[in-house]
C-alpha cells in the first residue's frame, strides 16, 4: 500500500470510528454471560464489575477488539454498548412569583399554586383526577412509600421537599464514611452518579438543573404548608438519584446503577421522566428492570416522551421495553 493510500485509509477511519461510537461510551461495554458461566479471562480488558446476575460491565482500551472477542465466545449471551441519550438542552423553567392563586379543586389545599397542577384537575376534563381519588378513597392506606426520582437530582433543601425526602437512617451525614457499608459514602438522601470518586458515585444528589426538583415536587411536595404547590401523594418519600446530566445525555450504566441502588434501598417505585431513541436494541437496562422487579418488587414508571409519537412504531427507551414491572405514562 502506498503512503498516499495509507493516509487516506487513516483519515477515513478517523471519520468512521467516532461515528460508530457516537451513541455509546467508548471506555466500557456490557457483557451478559450464559447461565452458570464465568467471565472469560483476557488481556484485552483492564477491569470488570459484576452488576447483577450474569451481567457485567467491562473496561477496555480497544473496545472494538475486546467486543469482538466476547461476541465470538461460546459462554457469552450478548455484548452491547453502554448507550447514551441524545444530547439535548433540558428546558430551564423560569422561577414563579408566588402570589395568591384561586383554588379550584375539591380539596382546596392551602398551597398558593396547588390549582395550577393539571394532575389535580378532574380526570374527565384533563389530568389524573387526584382530587377525585382523595374524595372517593379516603381510607386508602397511609403507609410511607419510597419513590426514587432518577433525574437531574433533587433540591433536598427546598421548603416544599425537605421534610418529604427519604432518609438513609443507617448513614451519618458528612462524616466521609460508608456507615451502612452499601458502597456509597454519605448517601443520606440518595446518590450522585454524575460525580464519582474512585469510580464510585458520591452521596450528594443535589439538583444541577431543577428538572428533578420539579418532578419530585409533583410527586410529593408538602401539602397544606402554605408554600408553592401540593404533591400528588401525601405519604411518599423521595429518594434522589442524580443520573441525568443537564444535557439529557444519561448513560445506560448510570441508569442501571440508579435502578439497583433504588431497589436495594427500599424504593418500591422508580420515576423516570427521561427517554432516548438510540438504543440499538440493547437489553441491559431491560434486564436491570426485570432484576429489581423480581428481587425487590420494584415498579419502574417511565415517560413515553413529550413528542406526539406512537411509541409502538417509534421506540423510546426505557418506555419501549417489554417488562411486566414497567408502567409507561403518556
Amino acid at each position: 500500500m502506498t503512503t498516499s493510500r495509507l493516509m487516506k485509509l487513516i483519515l477515513l477511519l478517523t471519520l468512521i470510528i467516532p461515528q460508530a461510537f457516537a451513541s455509546y461510551v467508548t471506555e466500557n461495554f456490557f457483557v451478559k454471560l450464559k447461565k452458570g458461566k464465568s467471565l472469560p479471562e483476557t488481556d484485552l480488558i483492564s477491569k470488570s464489575k459484576n452488576l447483577f446476575g450474569e451481567l457485567h460491565v467491562v473496561y477496555a482500551d480497544n473496545q472494538i477488539v475486546a467486543r469482538d472477542f466476547f461476541k465470538s465466545h461460546p459462554d457469552v449471551a450478548y455484548v452491547e454498548g453502554n448507550h447514551k441519550g441524545e444530547r439535548q438542552n433540558l428546558v430551564i423553567e423560569e422561577p414563579l412569583e408566588f402570589i395568591d392563586a384561586p383554588q379550584t379543586g375539591m380539596l382546596s389545599f392551602k398551597d398558593p399554586y396547588y390549582s395550577r397542577l393539571w394532575a389535580f384537575k378532574s380526570s374527565v376534563v384533563m389530568g389524573m383526577g387526584v382530587d377525585d381519588a382523595y374524595v372517593n378513597f379516603p381510607r386508602a392506606h397511609k403507609d410511607k412509600i419510597i419513590v426514587a426520582v432518577v433525574d437531574t437530582g433533587v433540591d433536598y433543601n427546598h421548603p416544599d421537599l425537605k421534610n418529604q425526602m427519604w432518609v438513609n437512617k443507617n448513614e451519618i451525614a458528612g462524616n466521609g464514611i460508608d456507615d451502612d457499608l452499601n458502597g456509597y459514602i454519605d448517601d443520606v438522601h440518595g446518590i450522585n452518579l454524575l460525580i464519582k470518586k474512585g469510580g464510585k458515585a458520591t452521596g450528594n444528589p443535589m439538583d444541577g438543573h431543577m428538572h428533578g426538583t420539579h418532578v419530585a415536587g409533583t410527586i410529593a411536595a408538602a401539602q397544606n404548608n402554605g408554600v408553592a404547590i401540593a404533591g400528588v401523594s401525601s405519604h411518599a418519600r423521595i429518594m434522589a438519584i442524580r443520573a441525568v446530566p443537564n444535557s439529557g445525555d444519561e448513560t445506560d450504566l448510570d441508569v442501571i446503577e440508579a435502578f439497583l441502588y433504588a431497589g436495594k434501598n427500599g424504593a418500591k417505585i422508580i420515576n423516570c421522566s427521561f427517554g432516548k431513541y438510540k438504543n440499538e436494541k440493547g437489553m441491559a437496562v431491560s434486564d436491570a428492570i426485570k432484576h429489581i422487579g423480581d428481587k425487590y418488587d420494584t415498579l419502574v414508571i417511565a415517560a413515553a416522551g413529550n413528542e406526539n409519537n406512537n411509541i409502538d412504531k417509534v421506540s423510546v427507551y426505557p418506555a419501549s421495553y417489554p417488562n411486566s414491572n414497567l408502567l409507561v405514562v403518556a
